[in-house]
């Protein structure tokens, strides 16, 4: 007899250890959190009480003994019981497991963990501890003014794709407010398939860059340092901190302070979602920008349309002039009035928009119209703003602003134009160089004809290629055709000297000595600059083409003089 009995305990505790040792290890999201239900008022159609859905979407059945709900503030641990492959169980506080009885089978906790409305971190963990499901939600998962007023609730589209958050969250459709016990109203297989991907970087202050993340990342891995790489001279990081607690972001932290006015390129390797699916080297970089501080001409005023055809619209372009790369989300163009007050402030942009160095943003109200009535090379570089400044089309000014900062400022006038162009309108002025001031006369000219009447976005069309000789006073050119077809339509005389201060007469006369225009007349120099001739005679009647000779007589009030004779040749196109 105590032989049979001593077989009986030995064979039930050996199918007990054989049971055990078979019993499938949940992973994570097996069972997911799949419908939450925090604000039952008013009622809709379920019981006027909370509860959280979970699913088993492994193929085991799976015990869930030991298994801890919490909201981080109070734990429910589960007696005993199990949840079957593809079964639903819905929890609530065990006082009102009766009200949810009818909808499926249902485990009543106590203490129940208390709902916040407004949203927070919910956490499943197994009998050891491990995070099987988790979830932090929030009331902006609703995106229905009506329904997140309450009776509603939260429910997962895609289970498959647990570790994709908000996205993969949508307000019920279920016409009694929710779906307790049966397969959600929004559900949708495969809706948030899809990879493992690094979505953003961006920096945060001085010395950390936010990594963002597609899907939630285990928070192991993506706390190894060592698991990013970054170029031009930042190298490895000192630390890296997982943002709890939806750990789609990740704070990557720099030993010393970050160089503005660079694009840098960040590359992750090792880094797993939660559900432990690997990142693809692929989809592990990206770039991004670290702007520098805008300081006075740093960005110059490049273009500017203020007399558009009829039906037309105005556009301002800049450049930036600076070796570093600029953010304009802090710049502001306005206009300014008679006493150089500004008015009409308004912000070019209220998100980032990096320009770099040799870049062009362009920006005006209508870009479509931009783009229809001129050739956009690049129309990234064309932007929409909500307003530009009035401006004028007889004359007005246009100012870069940042703070209390004037960036760069420009007095147009009509009278600028080309002076045998009939009709300005839809012409632009263009500046010819951004090595000269924006006032100085001559470095904004009418754009070429052949570009449509202007260059929105990309180089100006009357841009100067500034080659200096040994001189002290060179010409860029010894030939121009002043036919405004954009190729060396002005004779341009560079000058430059060790210091300011030197009086000039420069004078055009025709290859027979004659007087045809004084084009400076006991004019102070600045120490560099250019001094333009655009064909035309005292009268503004266009010479004929041929051969002319610039005369340049410099002195200073020491006494100093200098005679220069340039020769040059004004062209014009053969006619077949």
């Amino acid at each position: 007899m105590k032989i049979c009995l001593l077989f009986l305990v030995m064979f039930s505790v050996k199918t007990a250890v054989s049971a055990a040792s078979h019993r499938y290890p949940a992973k994570r999201n097996d069972v997911v959190i799949n419908e939450i239900f925090a604000d039952p008022s008013p009622v809709v159609g379920l019981p006027s009480a909370e509860f959280v859905e979970i699913w088993n979407v492994s193929g085991a059945d799976i015990p869930l003994k030991g298994w801890q709900f919490t909201d981080g503030a109070t734990k429910a641990t589960f007696a005993g019981d199990s949840i079957k492959a593809g079964a639903f169980i819905i929890l609530c506080a065990k006082a009102d497991a009766g009200l949810f009885s009818a909808y499926g089978k249902v485990i009543g906790l106590s203490p129940w963990p208390s709902l916040n409305n407004a949203g927070e971190l919910l956490t499943l963990t197994d009998d050891r501890g491990t995070v099987i499901s988790q979830e932090y939600f929030n009331d902006s998962w609703y995106r229905d003014a009506v329904k997140k007023q309450g009776g509603w609730t939260l429910e997962m589209i895609d289970p498959l794709s647990a570790c994709s958050g908000s996205q993969n969250w949508a307000v019920s459709s279920d016409g009694r407010g929710g779906s307790p016990g049966t397969l959600n109203a929004v559900y949708k297989v495969g809706f948030g398939a899809g990879q493992l991907s690094l979505l953003e970087a961006r920096l945060t202050d001085s010395v950390t860059v936010r990594l963002r993340f597609s899907r939630a990342v285990d928070s192991a891995a993506a706390a190894n340092a060592g698991n990013y790489r970054f170029n031009n001279g930042l190298g490895v990081p000192v630390s890296a901190v997982p943002v709890a607690p939806e750990f789609t972001r990740v704070d990557i932290k720099f030993s010393a302070v970050i160089a503005r006015g660079h694009t840098y390129t960040v590359s992750v390797s090792g880094i797993r979602d939660c559900a432990g699916a690997t990142l693809p080297p692929l989809l592990g970089s990206t770039v991004f920008v670290a702007p520098g501080a805008i300081a006075k001409g740093d960005l110059l005023i490049s273009e500017i349309l203020f007399n558009p055809r009829p039906g037309g619209a105005d556009y301002l372009e800049i450049y930036n002039a600076s070796a570093l790369v600029l953010d304009i989300a802090e710049l502001y163009v306005a206009s300014a009035d008679e006493k150089d007050s500004l008015a009409s402030l308004k912000k070019l942009s209220d998100t980032s928009v990096f320009v770099q160095p040799g870049g062009y943003r362009v920006f005006s109200v209508d870009p479509v119209n931009i783009k229809a009535e001129y050739n956009v090379k690049f129309p990234a570089n064309l932007l929409k703003v909500a307003g530009l400044p009035s401006f004028n089309d007889q004359a007005g000014t246009a100012v870069l602003v940042r703070g209390t900062t004037r960036i760069d400022q420009f007095s147009y006038s009509e009278k600028m134009h080309f002076p045998l162009i009939k009709n300005p309108e839809g012409i632009s002025l263009e500046r010819s160089s951004f090595k000269r001031p924006a006032a100085e006369a001559g470095n904004f000219r009418s754009a070429a004809t052949w570009s449509g009447g202007g260059t929105p976005g990309y180089e100006n069309s009357q841009q100067s290629v500034e080659n200096r000789s040994a001189d002290d006073i060179y010409l860029s050119s010894t030939t121009f055709s002043p036919d405004n077809d954009g190729f060396e339509d002005l004779l341009t005389i560079n000058f430059r000297f060790n210091a300011p201060g030197w009086v000039a007469n420069v004078s055009i006369y025709s290859d027979r000595g004659v007087l045809v225009r004084r084009l400076v007349t006991n004019e102070t120099l600045p120490a560099e600059g250019v001094i333009v001739w655009d064909g035309l005679n005292a009268l503004q009647q266009k010479q004929a083409f041929g051969i002319y000779v610039v005369s340049i007589e410099v002195f200073d009030l020491d006494g100093a003089a200098r005679r220069y004779r340039k020769p040059c040749v004004l062209a014009a196109k053969l006619r077949r």
